[in-house]
C-alpha cells in the first residue's frame, strides 16, 4: 500500500473543484441579494393594529401605509405621545427601520406571519394586520 502524497493530486481536478465552489457561492449570494431587495415589497400597503403589548398607550402603531418607493405614513404612539408620521422605511424580512421626516431612526425586530406583522421593541410588541381596519375607506 502506498502512502497518500498531496503533491500527486492532479492540479486540474483541484482547480475545477475550486471554480465550482466559487460559482456556487456567487449564485447563492445573488439569490440572497434578490430576496433582500424584494423583502420591502412584502409589506407594501395598508396595515392596522390588532393588538399592542403591554398596551397602546405605551407603544402602538395604530395604522401604517408602506409605499413601494420606500416611504411610509403611520400613526405612532410611544410613551403616551401619539403622532402622525411620514418618512422613509427599510424592511429586510426581519427588521423594520423607520426614519421619520422629523428626524431620528427607530429599528424594530419583526416577524411576518402571513398577513400579520409582529413588531418588537424590547418587551413591547405591536401586531399589525394587513389591510385597513374594517369600516375605514
Amino acid at each position: 500500500m502506498t502512502a497518500y502524497n498531496p503533491g500527486t493530486m492532479p492540479i486540474r481536478k483541484t482547480q475545477n473543484s475550486a471554480r465550482r465552489n466559487i460559482v456556487l457561492l456567487a449564485g447563492m449570494l445573488g439569490v440572497l441579494a434578490l430576496l433582500a431587495a424584494g423583502c420591502s415589497r412584502v409589506i407594501v400597503g395598508d396595515w392596522h393594529m390588532a393588538k399592542a403589548i403591554p398596551n397602546k398607550q405605551i407603544f402602538a402603531i395604530e395604522d401604517a401605509y408602506f409605499a413601494r418607493d420606500g416611504t411610509f405614513t403611520a400613526t405612532v404612539t410611544i410613551e403616551g405621545k401619539t403622532v402622525r408620521e411620514k418618512g422613509k422605511y427599510d424592511f429586510n424580512g426581519f427588521r423594520l427601520t423607520m426614519r421619520p421626516q422629523g428626524g431620528g431612526q427607530r429599528r424594530y425586530n419583526t416577524v411576518l406571519k402571513g398577513r400579520t406583522l409582529e413588531i418588537h421593541d424590547d418587551e413591547r410588541k405591536v401586531l399589525l394586520k394587513k389591510g385597513k381596519k374594517s369600516g375605514e375607506k
